[in-house]
C-alpha cells in the first residue's frame, strides 16, 4: 500500500497542474503505512540518542521551511512529523534487531528523508541544478530498499 500511495503522490506531482498538497498527502498516507510496517513487527522503541537526531532533523526542516512554503506550511509540518516519526522508529528497529531487513527498511527510510528535504529545499528555499538528480537518484533508491525489506 505504501507502494502505491506513493505512486499516486508522484502522479499528483508531474501533472501538468502540478497538485502539490495532493501529492504530499499522499506521500504521508504512504509513509503512514510504512510506520504501520515498522510498528507491526516490533515494540515501540526508545533511545535518546536516536529520538535527539531525529527531533533536530524535524526543527532544521521546519525552521527552515515554516516561512518559505506559504499556505502549505501547516502540510509541510504535519507531513514532517510523520516522516520524523518514521526515521526515529526505523532506526530503532534497526538499533534493536540489527538484521538486514531492518538495516534495508532504516536505510530506505533516511534515504526517501534525503529526497523530500531536497525537494522542498529546491521548491521552497532555493534552486540548484542537480536537484533532479539527488532526488531522483535518493527516492528510487530508497522506494526499492523498502520494497525489498518487506
Amino acid at each position: 500500500m505504501g507502494l502505491l500511495f506513493s505512486l499516486l503522490g508522484d502522479i499528483f506531482l508531474v501533472l501538468k497542474k502540478e497538485k502539490f498538497v495532493e501529492g504530499l498527502l499522499s506521500f504521508l498516507i504512504a509513509h503512514l503505512f510504512y510506520a504501520y510496517a515498522v510498528l507491526n513487527d516490533s515494540q515501540f522503541q526508545f533511545t535518546p540518542f536516536i529520538f535527539v537526531l531525529s527531533i533536530l532533523y524535524y526543527i532544521i526542516f521546519s525552521k527552515l521551511l515554516f516561512n518559505k512554503s506559504g499556505s502549505k506550511k501547516y502540510y509541510i509540518l504535519i507531513y514532517g512529523l510523520v516522516i520524523t516519526f518514521l526515521l526515529w522508529q526505523s532506526f530503532e528497529r534497526a538499533y534493536f534487531i540489527g538484521n538486514e531487513i531492518t538495516i534495508r527498511f532504516a536505510a530506505g527510510i533516511l534515504l526517501f528523508i534525503i529526497s523530500d528535504s531536497v525537494l522542498a529545499y529546491n521548491k521552497f528555499v532555493r534552486k540548484f541544478n542537480l536537484a533532479q538528480l539527488v532526488i531522483l537518484s535518493t527516492y528510487y533508491t530508497a522506494q526499492l530498499l523498502i520494497a525489498l525489506s518487506i
